[in-house]
């Protein structure tokens, strides 16, 4: 399973280093759900597609790409959308296809469209909420 980035708070800030372990998470997952570019970038607030191939190209040589507090707190939501789907469906395909699939209550759209559509921080919030309610309302 994919390993989750929890903030370590000292000072009141995160660590140097969770830029770095929040990025590799962010692309690992971006990988494994199938998302494209474009809307990777949306989901980090307007990245552009330049930026997020500098970012990967840092982390491969081991640097450390510096992110905004939105964007840190939006891989948190990714990372905790995928966490709460890993524990809902046992099989990987169906917890890694969750956020692509349509879903009646998103009104036919995917969490994925729903969240893009919507293009900001809350919409990523609601969908952990929502994903988390899905599950039992247990925020992991």
């Amino acid at each position: 399973m994919l390993s989750l980035v929890t903030s370590s708070v000292e000072n009141g800030g995160k660590k140097e280093n969770d830029d770095y372990v929040a990025l590799k998470g962010f692309f690992r997952l971006m990988q494994l759900w199938g998302i494209r570019r474009a809307d990777q970038g949306v989901l980090l607030g307007g990245a552009s597609r330049k930026t997020l191939n500098e970012w990967e190209r840092a982390l491969a040589a081991g640097k450390c790409p510096h992110l905004s507090s939105d964007q840190f707190e939006r891989i948190s939501y990714l990372l905790g959308i995928h966490e709460a789907t890993r524990i809902l469906y046992k099989e990987k395909q169906h917890a890694y296809g969750w956020i692509t699939r349509p879903h009646k209550k998103l009104g036919g759209l995917s969490p994925l469209e729903w969240v893009v559509g919507h293009k900001s921080i809350m919409a990523l919030q609601s969908m952990r909420y929502y994903v988390d309610d899905l599950k039992g309302g247990v925020a992991t």
